[in-house]
This record gives C-alpha cells, structure tokens and sequence, in this order.
C-alpha cells in the first residue's frame, strides 16, 4: 500500500485534451431499478402502487461553463391524479465550485419558476440539500417553492391535482452558468456522482420528489434506476514535487474497488474484468467505499525533480457483492508536472 501511495502521490489529472468542450447524457428516473418508499421494485410513492417517473437529459459545455438540464415528467397514466415533480435532486463534481441558475423555460403556457440551493462541498458536514425518503444529500436542488403549483406534470396524462392552469406541463429546461476548473471534466462526472450518506441510508445519482399522484394523491421520492456500482474516479489539485493532489472515488456504500495503476494504455483482461490500463501494472491498492460513497485520497507529492514528465494510467474497478458485476471508471492520465 506504501508503493502504490508513492507512485499516486506524483500525479496530476491532464485529460483535457480527450475530452469533447460538449458531452450528453440521460438519467431515467423511476422504472425498473429505482427506489421509492418502502422496497418495491419499481419505486412508487407512499402509497405503494402509484407509479412515478421521468427523464433527467443533461448537456455539459465546458468552452462556456453551462449545463444544460431538460426533464420530462413521463409517469404512467392511470386516471388517477399524475405525479408532479416538486424538487429535482442531483450532484456536481467538486471540480464545479460555484453554480447559478441562467434561465427556465417550457413548452406549454405555465412557465417554472424554481429556486436553486447549491451545495459546493458535500464533505463540510451542512447538506442543505437533503432529499426526502433518505437517499442521501445532494449539491444541487431546484424547488418549485412548495405545494403543486409550478410543478412539472405529464402532458400527456389526463388528470392533475392543484388549480387549474398552475401546472408547467411539457419539457422544462434549466440552464445553469458554472464556475471552477472544468477543463478534465465531462458530463458523466454529473451523472455518476452519488450522494452523500448519511444523512441518508440511500445512494443515487439523481432523485425527484412527487406530489399529488395516485387514487390518494400521495407524494414521495424517487430515484434514478443506474447501476450502483457504477464508479466514477477523478483528482483534483496541480501535481508538483512537494505538494499534494486528492484522488476522489464516488460511488455507492459498500462497493469494494481497486484502484490499478499503470505507465501503459493497451489494455488487460483479468478474469471477467477488462481494464484500459496495462498490461505492465504498477501497483494495485484495494478498499470498501465507506457511508456517504464520496471517498478523497489526499496524497503528499514527493519532492524529487526526477520524476518530473513520467505519465502514469490509473482506473478504478467496483464489484458489487450482491450481484457479483464488476465496473470499470474512466481512465485518469496523469502527469508529473515542473512547479
């Protein structure tokens, strides 16, 4: 463990240059996978049956630091009142210190006017945005401001609870301006993310709290339905010989993972798992992802002007022991670099 610290330790993140200025991603809220209230499978609301859903599309543009957020209400219509999303939860890396909300819009008549509540630290210990339902704390949350007026309903469902005309029905976008380092980042550096347990008991990337749906008009909070293993692995900090870099690994509570560390790119196949790094490892250091599944390494630097311009491959790879898959992160590059 000493040796793969060591060689760690000498790292900087410099995968600017692989990455596209605009990436894309979708999470699906809700469906097969997802967790509501109690352990059904699809997660409902408190009611135990009603069916909540929808679609998180998010785009990231690093060239002008925006992020783009389109969702859609897509619950399933029964004829009872639909589901309306009240709060949308979901995370940005740390990378992304500052972030405020540019515009809202829709597609029908009712436009959003939801308030944002940004988090830039998960680890200071407030987590001001933490969801109902237990599933974690989270750095961003936009609010419709309470009730169901200005909440986000179905289009295409046939009932709605609140007053008439106080709906935003149809695709709602939010456009976010974003300040800090974002030139190693893309968008599934967002849609990987988990939240911060406790205060919770729950990871997810993104959850949504409904209102007024089912024959009771019920709420409750919904997650996404991805893979909880799913790890995402990412540095932070300027690798220059005397200082100290953090590694940070998020993912879910009781994931075990390894990180490999490698001076080549060709590949290595152990077992089922398929690494992009290799086949020459270095050095292979192990560990469970603890409560909360956000986990910063702060590693000291060496002083040694030798190792100035060696470039190191790293990777994270998770198993889930309820399931036996494995997850392989993204491919770090990373270069010593002179002061």
């Amino acid at each position: 463990m000493k040796f793969f610290l060591a060689m760690v330790a000498v790292c900087t993140l410099t995968m600017a240059s692989t990455l596209a200025d605009t990436t894309s991603a979708t999470l699906e809220i809700g469906g097969p996978g997802s967790c509501g209230c109690g352990d059904t499978n699809p997660g409902t609301l408190c009611d135990g049956v009603t069916l909540a859903t929808g679609t998180f599309q998010f785009t990231l543009d690093t060239d002008v630091s925006t992020l783009t957020l389109v969702v859609d209400n897509t619950s399933p219509d029964d004829g009872n009142p639909n589901p309306l999303m009240c709060e949308l939860y979901f995370n940005l890396p740390r990378q992304i210190t500052g972030c405020t909300l540019n515009s809202q819009s829709a597609a029908g008549a009712v436009q959003p006017s939801f308030g944002l509540s940004f988090d830039s630290d998960l680890l200071d210990g407030n987590n001001p945005n933490r969801s109902p339902g237990g599933k974690g704390a989270y750095s961003v949350l936009l609010d419709n401001g309470g009730g169901v007026a200005g909440a986000i309903g179905n289009p295409n469902a046939s009932n709605h609870s609140g007053p008439p005309g106080s709906i935003v029905l149809g695709t709602a976008t939010f456009v976010f301006d974003l300040t800090g380092d974002l030139s190693d980042i893309d968008v599934t550096f967002i849609t990987k993310s988990f939240s911060l347990n406790p205060p919770g008991s729950i990871s997810a990337n993104a959850v949504v709290h409904f209102q007024a749906g089912g024959p009771n008009e019920d709420s409750g909070t919904i997650s996404d339905n991805t893979e909880t293993c799913d790890p995402l692995f990412y540095a932070e900090g300027n690798a220059v010989p005397g200082g100290t870099i953090d590694l940070i690994v998020n993912g879910a509570e009781g994931c075990h993972g390894c990180i490999v560390l490698s001076d080549q790119n060709q590949g290595l196949k152990v077992g089922p798992i398929q690494f992009d790094v290799g086949p020459s490892i270095l050095a292979v250091f192990g560990f469970n992802l603890p409560a909360g599944g956000l986990t910063p390494f702060s590693v000291n630097i060496p002083n040694n002007q030798n190792l100035i311009g060696n470039t190191y491959y790293s990777q994270w790879v998770a198993v889930d022991f309820n399931t036996w898959s494995f997850e392989t992160s993204n491919v770090v590059e990373i270069t010593i670099q002179a002061q």
